[in-house]
């Protein structure tokens, strides 16, 4: 060891210190932790995770990795190549999917991805059998409002949609409810005494029903109408 390399080691001890991944920020604003291939998340940890002011992601293993937005939801991602381009899916949001079944849908994914498929395409193609009914254009309004709302709220919002709705008009064609249909789930909830849900139920028809109409799925909103009926 010549003299440099004695230097070098006495105010350097650990000199792989200098090599360790550091975190960057990406042209979105979101600071990235780079990828490895050992696990680094666990129930424990991701329970631990708090929001920033900027979106962040935290690696897992084989290009699963978690965002966690501003507003603290925990949203699971996969990132992978396909016919040279860099893809991400969805997988899900934390709770509601935890490291474990993240984990499956991952490997779902490369298995489709060793046999020549392109996961997007195929969830894309298994969604287009039942995108027009209430219960799926649902699925996607809640999707789009994950990072804007807290956890807690996004999960309020499926509990009722899942309880005081779905159940009666949600494999129904969205562009065929009218305001009939909406007024009998309405019904039903009233009749268990619970005013407030009742009229939170109808307030979530209608926000869906608009986004079906905003994205071309129907023509017209009936929970206005049904609201119309509704009242003395």
């Amino acid at each position: 060891m010549n003299n440099l390399e004695v230097f070098f080691f006495s105010i350097c001890p650990q000199p792989s210190a200098f090599f360790r991944p550091r975190s960057r920020v990406s042209s979105q604003g979101i600071s990235l932790t780079h990828q490895t291939d050992t696990p680094i998340l666990s129930d424990t940890k991701i329970r631990t995770l708090k929001p920033k002011d900027k979106p962040y992601r935290l690696y897992d293993e084989r290009g699963l990795y978690m965002q966690v937005s501003t507003s603290g939801a925990r949203l699971w991602r996969f990132k992978y190549k396909f016919d040279d381009k860099e893809k991400l899916l969805a997988l899900g949001q934390y709770p509601d999917v935890p490291l474990s079944l993240a984990r499956e849908r991952r490997d779902e994914a490369r298995q489709l991805l060793a046999r020549g498929i392109d996961p997007s395409a195929q969830k894309k193609t298994l969604k287009s059998a039942s995108e027009g009914t209430f219960e799926a254009v649902f699925q996607e309004w809640w999707q789009s409002r994950l990072e804007a709302v807290s956890p807690s709220t996004s999960a309020q919002i499926r509990q009722r949609a899942q309880t005081y709705v779905l159940p009666y008009i949600g494999q129904r064609p969205i562009a065929e409810l009218k305001a009939a249909d909406i007024l009998a789930v309405a019904r039903r909830t009233e009749a268990r005494g619970l005013i407030e849900t009742t009229h939170s139920a109808v307030q979530l028809i209608g926000q869906v029903m608009r986004y079906a109409v905003a994205t071309g799925r129907a023509e017209i909103d009936p929970s206005l109408r049904c609201a119309a009926r509704s009242n003395p």
